[in-house]
């Protein structure tokens, strides 16, 4: 999500018709052939790949470790740096049990990626079927693009530290999501980019110092029925803390109908988060083009301050385009709008009249699609000029939410 607000959809990536919604289809599929075993092998800096990759017997680097690897197993990690990306095709269970297990992917385009092989920044080949597998416990940074990027179903991240990714933004020349528009600097995809998840749970993740923090989007097939809870999102300053953005311009058919095999960011829930002092929004709901969706979401319990721009924002750009019946309930929101001036952005939201600080803002453009079913409750709101701004014609229902410090509660 760039920090205008106006993430846009992304050309239509390589190989997505040969997705579609069997992502969220929960049976495995083994590597060519692999058995099914639990086996654990081990990796270790003093290592070697001429090695067994045994617990005496270490390989030298993740990446072999997984080339070796059958469907199922449990690859452990000891501390240490390791260089490149790592690419998993199958199950697998990637442990880092120990802090200090970093995967430096400079000059590479991910850190981990999980059912997926970049060929370019805008060109992505989903890679044999890593559904049901684990990362927990890795630091990743330095990739020019996510970095963790994901696709598949059952999917678990837990404990990870992702800094210093999304480097490709700031470079001469920069390409595809890397690509600044006007003032406006490119995300590459931020630090964890799940482009077509179900029924998967990414948790206790600290994402601090890259471009923008969690990215939630469909470009490989829907994402939908997950779980995002109890992750640190901080400091990432350019763009939103959670992102929630509807890239696939099939979610929603030319008659107005959700087709949620084909596309769609819906039934997912944010809870019991930390999204503080990010570039834009704390937790962003984009549907920006014609036929995208971003529905049914629920974010509740999480603590949503000091960000450049409102603490939520729910945005609909374009005719047909469906960001209906998301839920805020029972949020912490402090201190956002706050502006970003190293972008010359004053406080509020540059895409609508908001002006002052606001900690959150539901708003369809002038021939979008109205927002209709947002549920606003029992949220906590504090020391904003503005508490909701509402710019949309579609319903809203509001109950139960307290005001500290807030100059005026409602406009619209």
């Amino acid at each position: 999500m760039r920090y205008s607000l106006l993430r846009q959809p992304v050309v239509v990536l390589t190989a997505i018709g040969m997705v579609g919604f069997a992502l969220s289809v929960a049976t495995p599929v083994a590597a060519a052939g692999a058995t099914p075993s639990v086996h654990t092998l081990y990796v270790a800096p003093n290592g070697s790949d001429a090695n067994a990759c045994t617990k005496h017997a270490p390989c030298a680097t993740i990446t072999h470790a997984v080339s070796v690897a059958h469907w199922g197993n449990a690859i452990v990690v000891a501390p240490g740096t390791y260089a490149g990306t790592v690419t998993v095709t199958t199950k697998l269970d990637l442990e880092a049990p120990v802090p200090g297990v970093v995967i430096n992917a400079n000059g590479d385009f991910n850190g981990i990626g999980l059912g997926l092989v970049f060929l370019s920044p805008t060109s992505v080949m989903p890679e044999g079927n890593a559904s049901g597998s684990t990362v927990h416990g890795f630091t990743i940074e330095n990739a020019n693009q996510e970095g963790i990027v994901l696709v598949g179903n059952h999917l678990t991240i837990t404990g990870n530290i992702a800094t210093h990714d999304d480097l490709g933004a700031f470079v001469p020349n920069a390409t595809g999501e890397c690509a600044a528009s006007g003032s406006t600097p490119g995300d590459c995809g931020e630090a964890i980019h799940l482009a077509g998840v179900t029924h998967s749970r990414i948790s206790d993740n600290y994402v601090s110092g890259n471009t923008g923090g969690i990215l939630v989007s469909d470009e490989l097939g829907p994402t939908a029925w997950n779980t995002i809870s109890h992750n640190t999102v901080v400091n990432n300053n350019s763009d939103c803390g959670i992102t929630l953005a509807a890239h696939n311009g099939n979610a929603v058919s030319p008659t107005g109908k959700l087709q949620p095999t084909q596309g769609g960011v819906f039934d997912n829930s944010i809870t019991d988060n930390t999204s503080d002092a990010n570039g834009a929004a704390g937790i962003g709901f984009f549907a920006s083009g014609p036929g995208t969706a971003v529905y049914h979401n629920v974010a509740s319990g999480n603590q949503i301050e000091g960000n450049g721009l409102p603490g939520v924002a729910i945005h609909t750009h374009s005719p047909d385009a469906d960001a209906n019946g998301n839920q805020l309930i029972g949020n912490w929101f402090s201190d956002n709008g706050l502006g970003i001036p190293a972008f010359g952005v004053p406080p509020g939201d540059p895409n609508t009249p908001v002006d002052t600080t606001v900690d959150i803002d539901v708003v369809s453009d002038v021939g979008a699609t109205p927002i209709t079913g947002t549920v606003i409750a029992n949220n906590h709101i504090a020391n904003v000029q503005t508490g909701i701004w509402l710019v949309t014609t579609g319903t809203t229902h509001r109950h139960g939410n307290t005001f500290r410090n807030v100059v005026t509660h409602l406009i619209g």
